[in-house]
């Protein structure tokens, strides 16, 4: 394999790494873009890509299904989110137009959640031997593990969900998504109530992301940040555009922003240490992504850039608080008939049920 190939096959594996694309379809992807004379350029595939999965904790296979508090189901959030994101579409007409914004990256109310996981998933064979059953990683057993929990789910009652915080996974060149989140941390003036909800939020959404990952269904090993996605740029169309990005600049100081901001009167903007953001954690993408490897990756950013901004920008809003009573494993990129993810089971967290 020439150098020429060799480089741009290594710059291809790193936008796979980046989450533009899956490595399951990179490798037909590179056929077509090389002719189809790879030669042995997949065991270089293979000698890159190990690599990346220990250095970022990520699996390359493809995921299919993933744990879900579902959201979309409350029309008071579908309308105010709706509202604000028809608030900024509205703007592009302007001369306050959001740079990068365009209808086909924004999500539909409707399919609103929190993640818990991604996981790959194979669909059971009745034919298949017992051993090969119990090693297998299929959509019955990952029901049955989540039923397993039902008990101490269930102890602990129906979640509330406030949606507090907006913020954005972003790089130096512009913003990927927009998300909404509850409060993860302990802040000012909390009552105990809040307090309470927080914790009991935490509890569950750390046992059941931890009792899948000590199981080996979710091998992505960053920590759990729970993020509700509003902006995707994966989901731009024509997809040969989805490099470009949004900004979050000229949201913080659009007009809609101040009809969701907790402190309408000013542009209240908290700088905090970043976390490992996990978009691997956010099945609204494109399902034939996989996990992001760097925080803020738009996945086309050359890898000689800077991949992330040094801080991760939080805006106080109030979208409202919701109630969560069911645990849901949905299929990555499904629509439903109301354009929800289409859920193939799931555990009620109320006792009785």
């Amino acid at each position: 394999m020439n150098q020429v190939v060799g480089c741009k096959l290594k710059r291809f594996i790193r936008v796979c790494a980046n989450g533009s694309t899956s490595l399951a379809s990179s490798t037909v992807k590179y056929r077509r873009r090389s002719g189809g004379n790879e030669g042995s350029s997949l065991a270089t595939v293979e000698a890159w890509t190990k690599p990346l999965e220990q250095k970022k904790g990520i699996s390359m296979t493809r995921p299919t299904h993933f744990l879900s508090l579902p959201l979309g189901q409350h029309s008071q959030l579908r309308g105010v989110v709706g509202n604000f994101q028809s608030a900024l579409l509205l703007l592009q007409k302007t001369p306050d137009a959001i740079k990068g914004l365009d209808p086909s990256i924004v999500i539909n109310p409707r399919r609103l959640h929190l993640t818990l996981g991604v996981m790959t998933l194979e669909k059971s064979n009745e034919h298949t031997a017992d051993s090969e059953k119990t090693s297998k990683k299929t959509i019955e057993s990952a029901l049955e593990l989540l039923h397993s929990l039902q008990p101490q789910l269930s102890n602990e009652g129906p979640l509330e969900v406030p949606l507090k915080r907006l913020g954005v996974f972003e790089s130096k060149k512009g913003a990927r998504v927009l998300w909404v989140s509850p409060i993860e941390q302990v802040v000012d003036e909390e009552t105990p109530e809040e307090k309470e909800n927080r914790e009991k939020l935490q509890r569950v959404c750390d046992l059941v992301h931890r009792t899948f990952k000590a199981a080996g269904y979710i091998t992505d090993q960053r920590p759990l940040k729970l993020h509700c996605t509003i902006i995707n740029t994966s989901y731009r169309k024509p997809s040969s555009k989805r490099h470009i990005l949004f900004s979050f600049d000229d949201i913080l100081r659009s007009a809609p922003l101040r009809s969701i901001q907790a402190f309408p009167t000013t542009t209240q903007v908290a700088a905090v240490e970043p976390v490992a953001t996990s978009s691997s954690l956010d099945p609204s993408r494109d399902p034939a992504t996989i996990p992001c490897a760097i925080q803020g990756s738009s996945g086309t950013n050359p890898p000689s850039e800077p991949a992330s901004i040094p801080t991760e920008r939080v805006i106080p809003v109030d979208m409202g608080t919701f109630t969560v009573s069911e645990i849901q494993l949905c299929v990555m990129g499904s629509h439903g008939p109301e354009d929800e993810y289409v859920s193939v089971g799931g555990t009620s967290l109320t006792k009785g049920n």
